[in-house]
């Protein structure tokens, strides 16, 4: 039987690992037989290699996804190598509330200063 789950998983992986040497982001791989990348924010703090800059952007502007972006990893202590700072979620490419952000935050919906109801 095939796990469509642990491929993904691998694809998500393999691809942001190529993602982040390929675009020279600050980032750094988790310890593990499949390695999980988490991206560093730039020193200036303005960008993120975990997020689309419009979207990173958009997200400091606002006071609730910004709080966001402090919520600690659960597994870093364990997981990942220490760092001058501490690893949040946000931070790892495996993160559902990463791709949370990117949709709330685009471009498209900051334009548009729409409320979203997802299940509309």
């Amino acid at each position: 039987m095939i796990c469509f789950a642990a491929q993904l998983r691998q694809e998500l992986s393999q691809r942001n690992s190529a993602y982040a040497k390929a675009n020279d982001f600050p980032h750094a791989l988790s310890y593990g037989e499949l390695p999980v990348t988490v991206y560093e924010p730039y020193p200036d703090g303005k960008r993120h290699g975990n997020f689309f800059a419009a979207s990173y952007r958009a997200i400091l502007k606002q006071v609730e996804w910004k709080k966001r972006l402090e919520k600690a990893h659960a597994q870093a202590a364990r997981s990942l190598p220490r760092a001058d700072r501490s690893w949040k979620e946000l931070d790892s490419c495996m993160s559902s509330d990463a791709v949370d952000e990117h949709i709330l935050s685009s471009t498209h919906f900051e334009e548009q200063r729409c409320e979203l109801d997802p299940w509309k």
